[in-house]
């Protein structure tokens, strides 16, 4: 858990408190949202910042231009946009992307049909082979009752991400063929634009190796590569999952917007080369609605359908209270909860979000923590679903410190479940004996709320007043966790420690070995559904950027474990669900191989059902572990018609070469007889989901076995009478 505050200088015992307040009336039908205009109001700040430096009346200020997502009606006329030089992007349903200098902005939310226009906010990473312990590997050998092997062969994986090298060996073939079929660098200008956006380079096979690195100061892309499709290398340690589907990456500039464009570039080339593809979403923040109807979701959920699948991280919040809810009675219609700032953000971005039909009513309260009593306030506010934006800036002020807070009430039919919020950001206090709370009064109904910048809720009364302290549910965050068509991915620990290149061993504080994560971030989501949906190993081992010069042998990094014999590229750990994610968009690589014309929803369902839970999972609640750890075996073993997991034993099919048994009973309890019609002695192998040998012995028809010391789990017994040879799958339950 973050710290709530840091060692701050104190203030005088005479408090002078001053508050102000300023307020006007922005946007007002409503279709700009505080970020837009918190932008909007920076930008112009430094415009005449920089008019009043140069000190004369010809300079001119660059005009920046932003990615934003619009939501559009049915009467918006695309020429009106024509007309203000605005070029739509990705174009899916009522959303659309584009690319917009700040200058239009207010415009733009003019434009008829235009309901709603979010810049949005800066998108973040959510930061031994991973393939083993999702049973991966079986699958890439076909072992067991598959009758091939799955590597991804034909299946594109598409990252948006950060900083890939594309010179590592992991994405290369062991002929020296590269498989990054494409790159989207959407911060280079100096190449081709991709068709139909109007920004960033477009690198073709031919210039990729050349390339070097998309972004030189960051690792996250090339390690989330290698877990999803990376083949090892020369080194072959670190083996991802889809070792034969081929890549596809975006490099990303920094918004929602930019998110969504490129989940419509990977899937317009995959579409093109007819190829089924699945996008990996290792990012997130918490702003928004957080039940799947943000201006993003609504996009995803028109992008994806059958063969064309998203993955995203749920989160690394699971241990912070930054979410609160308080449900309105007719009895009890108050709450107010502190506001804690990170002070390594210094301000705290907060947003309550309230049901449609709910009218609610808001202040910003200052108050001393000893002894307890509010010294300041706004007066209330009310937001009404019909009324649109208001926007206000206060300050306090105690002794030498102030206290600023911008906040808006907002609305739009652009989503159709949760359409009016309140956003505020605070900067943080000097004095730490005080803190911001927001009070609200509301109709019937429930609210949610986040502190979307890493801070927390607490309660500083705990009587009177309507106090609530904040907690971790509700945590999965947006971009990758709240989707309605997203597999949402938490994390466990596979290992909960690491040895680096020199040997020195470390342990996770906090982290026990085989658990889920206690940094992910769990549901459900806030209308309810359940997220993550599953889990796979959040502290891996992967490739690292060798243009990365914080991942290298002679850093000062501790978490450097291993190097390929050019001794140009590396592999290092890297915790978070940023690193469970990729495990799953490689299973599905494999799915898709299978059966390329499986949906987001078919996926969800088969990945849940397949699901293993141990001992040590089943300790972690539902809301963070989902249906369990990833088993893409049983999974592939579905999806290629052969059910794996027979309750009642069935005889085997009459066929040459095949010896006809029955292992009963199965389950058992590693006591059971192997059943055939024959006379015939019989030689039987016990093999784990690993491959391994774990048991060989000559036997008669019917004769009992009893292996007390086998581990609980799924084996396979293979039999072999004379010239015959037959394979079972076994459950041991204990």
């Amino acid at each position: 858990m973050k710290a709530l505050s840091c060692k701050q200088a104190r203030v005088s015992l005479l408090v002078f408190l001053q508050l102000c307040m300023v307020t006007s009336v922005w946007a007002e039908e409503g279709k700009l949202s505080l970020g837009t205009n918190l932008l909007l109001q920076k930008q112009q700040s430094s415009s005449r910042q920089q008019l009043k430096s140069a000190g004369n009346q010809n300079t001119t200020v660059e005009d920046d231009i932003v990615g934003v997502i619009i939501n559009v009606g049915e009467d918006l006329n695309f020429s009106d946009l024509a007309a203000l030089d605005i070029e739509p992007g990705t174009q899916v349903g009522g959303v659309v992307t584009a690319q917009v200098p700040l200058s239009k902005l207010e415009i733009l939310s003019r434009v008829k049909g235009v309901q709603l226009v979010s810049v949005g906010h800066r998108v973040k990473p959510v930061l031994t082979r991973v393939d083993t312990s999702i049973h991966a590997d079986s699958v890439l050998q076909g072992w067991g009752a598959l009758e091939r092997s799955y590597t991804g062969k034909n299946v594109i994986v598409g990252v948006i991400d950060l900083g890939l090298d594309m010179t590592h060996p992991m994405f290369y073939n062991s002929d020296g063929s590269c498989r990054i079929i494409r790159v989207w660098n959407q911060n280079d200008k100096t190449g081709i634009k991709p068709q139909g956006f109007t920004y960033g380079s477009d690198y073709t096979p031919s210039v990729i190796a050349a390339k070097g690195s998309t972004d030189d100061g960051e690792s996250h892309g090339t390690h989330v590569s290698g877990i999803a499709m990376g083949g090892g290398g020369k080194l072959g340690r670190y083996k991802g999952v889809a070792q034969g589907a081929d890549l596809i990456f975006v490099q990303l500039r920094s918004r929602e917007s930019d998110v969504l464009d490129g989940i419509s570039y990977i899937f317009t080339i995959a579409k093109q080369l007819n190829r089924p593809a699945v996008v990996n979403l290792s990012l997130g923040f918490h702003y928004g609605p957080h039940d799947g109807t943000s201006s993003f979701d609504q996009g995803v959920d028109k992008l994806v359908g059958p063969g064309y699948i998203v993955v995203g991280a749920a989160g690394n919040e699971g241990n912070e209270k930054l979410h609160a809810q308080h449900t309105f009675s007719a009895t009890a219609g108050e709450m107010r909860t502190a506001i804690v700032v990170d002070p390594t953000e210094n301000t705290a971005d907060m947003e309550v979000w309230a049901p449609a039909d709910m009218d609610f009513s808001y202040a910003f309260e200052l108050w001393r923590k000893k002894p307890l009593a509010k010294v300041g306030s706004t007066s209330f506010k009310t937001t009404q679903s019909s009324k649109g934006t208001y926007y206000a800036d206060t300050t306090f002020t105690i002794g030498k410190s102030r206290v600023g807070i911008k906040y808006q009430s907002y609305s739009s039919a652009a989503t159709p479940y949760y359409r009016g919020w309140l956003e505020a950001s605070v900067t943080n206090p000097v004095d730490t004996g005080y803190k911001v709370v927001v009070a609200l009064r509301a109709t019937v109904g429930t609210v949610h709320m986040w502190n979307a910048d890493g801070g927390e809720f607490v309660a500083l009364g705990a009587s009177a007043g309507g106090w609530v302290e904040g907690d971790n549910n509700v945590t999965v965050g947006e971009i990758g966790g709240t989707g309605k068509s997203v597999i949402t991915v938490g994390a466990y620990n596979m290992r909960n420690g690491f040895c680096n290149i020199k040997d020195s061993c470390y342990y996770f504080v906090g982290e026990t070995y085989e658990a889920a994560s206690s940094f992910s971030s769990q549901g459900p989501t806030a209308d309810g559904r359940q997220k993550p949906e599953v889990i796979a190993p959040g502290i891996v081992y992967s490739s690292v950027n060798s243009s990365d010069k914080s991942y290298s042998p002679t850093s000062k990094s501790s978490f450097v474990s291993a190097v390929e014999p050019d001794g140009k590229h590396y592999y290092a750990i890297m915790t978070g669900t940023s690193m469970a994610t990729p495990a799953v968009t490689g299973s599905v690589a494999l799915m898709l191989e299978a059966n390329q014309t499986l949906d987001p929803g078919e996926i969800r369902t088969l990945l849940c059902n397949h699901a293993m839970l141990s001992d040590a999972i089943k300790q972690a609640p539902t809301s963070k572990r989902g249906s369990g750890i990833v088993n893409i075996y049983q999974t592939i073993l579905h999806v290629s018609n052969r059910d794996s997991f027979p309750i009642t034993p069935t005889v085997a099919p009459r066929a040459k070469e095949t010896a006809a048994f029955i292992i009963a009973p199965n389950p058992n309890n590693g006591a059971f007889k192997v059943v055939t019609s024959g006379a015939e002695d019989l030689s039987i192998s016990i093999y784990n989901l690993l491959g391994t040998r774990v048991y060989q012995a000559k036997i008669q028809p019917e004769q009992e076995v009893v292996l007390q010391r086998l581990p609980q789990g799924i084996y396979f017994v293979q039999a072999t009478s004379g010239a015959k040879k037959g394979v079972r799958r076994m459950m041991v339950r204990k």
